[in-house]
């Protein structure tokens, strides 16, 4: 289990280098990155849209559906992989953006997450105003 999760990390900075997104040397601007992603899935929560769905399929009881009247529907033939959609892809933009920010840093992501797991654990219970 150790080293997996860092592995994923390594992974999508090594699809952002791929692409050429560079995230420069401000770290206001790739929060505004994450933040805007959180933004996103909060818009698909109003729009009451599945959780999951992709553009050109219909997501019916965990099932993809192909629908070939859906405008965005392409054949087989063009290697079209339909963009997926919703709540959970937005929050999961920003968790990818998070990684690959990371690892453009070189934090590590794993101790950094079970120092603060582990803080959770022990802290009191508290009220809305404990940080």
């Amino acid at each position: 289990m150790k080293g997996e999760i860092n592995a994923i990390v390594k992974e999508c900075g090594d699809i952002r280098k791929s692409k050429g997104w560079d995230f420069g040397n401000e770290p206001i601007g790739i929060h505004a990155l994450i933040h805007c992603e959180i933004a996103e899935a909060t818009e698909e929560v109003r729009r009451k849209t599945p959780y999951l769905y992709q553009m050109g399929i219909n997501y019916v009881r965990e099932k993809y559906i192909i629908d070939e009247n859906h405008p965005d529907w392409r054949s087989a033939e063009t290697s079209y992989t339909p963009k997926p959609e919703g709540q959970a892809v937005e929050l999961m933009d920003a968790v990818i953006l998070i990684m690959s920010y990371y690892e453009a840093m070189g934090w590590d992501f794993e101790k950094i997450l079970r120092l603060k797991m582990h803080y959770n654990r022990i802290r009191s219970g508290g009220g809305k105003n404990e940080r």
